[in-house]
């Protein structure tokens, strides 16, 4: 059970859709998407006929609400999409893409399982719902119509593993591991199918450790170096050309409805350009432990991560 939002103005809709689906070495895939069907398309159909409810009005628990788009057959993330967080972190190169196993991915309103020593970071992203397959052959038209729409998610991320396997800026597959543990991903709880660009939208991160509250990120997407639809179409670009910068990150060499990019996060992340100075003067194994003894901005058991889009809705992650 997901939720799909028509629009800023309108009530948002429930919306119950089937995934069939086959699990096979650690991939899953969606057995019925093609060119000539579209869940999306169905789903808005179903939607605009449904009776309005509400979470404030019905009697729907939160830990029901599952995402909207649950197994998508890409999941891509970009990293230091924003000025604030590339310098925050000592990167001065150009927006990153990279895979995320899409069995990381969780419910909005869900627990997630920590050791202390996973160093556990959060952020809050936008993420691009694809709608239409794209390979080689597509052709262009309008870039909005290969977009179904937008969720909130939070890249929840173990800096112990990808400093020790990988390096905090080497897209190898400690990056992959560090940002694909189980729960890790939180999307939803809405589907947001009308655009964005005309919506002053912004993304805020609260973390809750006991009673105290305490704003950890917020910013406007305007602070994005790329936007959503330059991101998609850079995409896009890419797999028409057929070049190989996505080869490896993309099944097939091509995007397909119902895949998900996480467009990069905001600055107020835990880990900070300071640790680098740790890991070159003393290695990674020192980085683990002084971070563990200085930086207390990590997820501990306990803490609630509450992160809130506006119209793309609210969610609430507990550490366990």
């Amino acid at each position: 059970r997901g939720i799909i939002k028509i629009n800023s103005i309108n009530p948002f809709y429930w919306v119950c859709t089937s995934f069939e689906k086959t699990r096979s070495d650690s991939t899953v895939k969606i057995k019925h998407y093609d060119k000539k069907f579209n869940i999306f398309d169905d789903a808005l159909k179903y939607a605009k006929n449904q009776p309005y409810r509400s979470l404030e009005t019905d009697l729907v628990r939160k830990e029901d609400i599952l995402p909207p788009v649950p197994i998508p057959r890409n999941f891509l993330g970009v990293a230091w999409n924003y000025k604030p967080h590339a310098d925050e972190t000592g990167y001065s190169g150009s927006p990153v893409f990279f895979s995320i196993s899409p069995n990381a991915i969780a419910s909005p309103f869900s627990a997630l399982k920590t050791e202390g020593a996973d160093l556990m970071d959060y952020e809050i992203e936008l993420g691009v719902v694809i709608k239409r397959r794209v390979d080689k052959d597509f052709e262009v038209s309008d870039i909005h119509d290969t977009i179904a729409g937008y969720v909130l998610g939070n890249d929840i991320t173990s800096r112990r593993i990808q400093v020790m396997h990988s390096g905090i800026f080497n897209k190898t597959r400690g990056f992959y591991d560090a940002k694909s543990l189980p729960n890790s991903k939180p999307l939803g709880p809405i589907l947001f199918v009308d655009s964005i660009e005309n919506i002053n939208l912004e993304l805020e991160l609260l973390i809750q450790r006991g009673e105290i509250f305490e704003k950890r990120q917020a910013s406007p997407i305007s602070n994005m170096y790329l936007t959503p639809l330059e991101l998609v179409s850079y995409l896009i670009e890419s797999i028409r050309a057929n070049n190989n910068a996505f080869r490896g990150l993309l099944d097939d060499n091509c995007l397909y409805p119902g895949d998900i990019i996480l467009t990069g996060t905001p600055g107020g992340t835990a880990f900070q350009s300071s640790a680098l100075d740790i890991i070159l003067a003393g290695g990674r194994k020192r980085f683990i432990r002084e971070e563990l003894e200085r930086n207390q901005r990590y997820l501990k058991a306990g803490d609630v991560i509450r992160s809130d889009a506006g119209p793309l809705g609210w969610q609430e992650t507990r550490i366990v």
